[in-house]
């Protein structure tokens, strides 16, 4: 199920950004933040965990949405638009530790 998402993600121009649930609401809420973020998907098992994260006083308010896991043999279609561009390249955002204690973007890295 995550290979099919990234590669919706990816085949509709947008950007991932793979976040781990084991990271605490402090720094999941940084990253969000930061990214500017519009969409939050989750899996049934995290779903509560990512609707606290989105509604903890973040400036732009993500769409919170699960995904539900499919059993094998089943077939099944989850709706969810993603909405922006629809030319250029998708691609993948990732945050690492950074020195500050805060997560920190390539882009970050790149300017200090």
């Amino acid at each position: 199920m995550i290979l099919v998402t990234l590669l919706s993600i990816l085949g509709t121009h947008c950007i991932a950004l793979p976040l781990s649930p084991a990271f605490p609401p402090r720094e999941l809420q940084y990253v969000l933040d930061h990214s500017q973020a519009s969409m939050l998907l989750s899996s049934s098992k995290f779903h509560k965990k990512a609707q606290d994260v989105a509604l903890l006083g973040l400036s732009s308010q993500p769409r919170v949405i699960e995904v539900e896991k499919l059993q094998a043999g089943e077939i099944g279609r989850a709706e969810v638009s993603l909405g922006g561009p629809t030319d250029g390249q998708g691609g993948i955002m990732l945050y690492t530790s950074g020195t500050t204690s805060k997560p920190v973007s390539p882009c970050q890295y790149l300017r200090n």
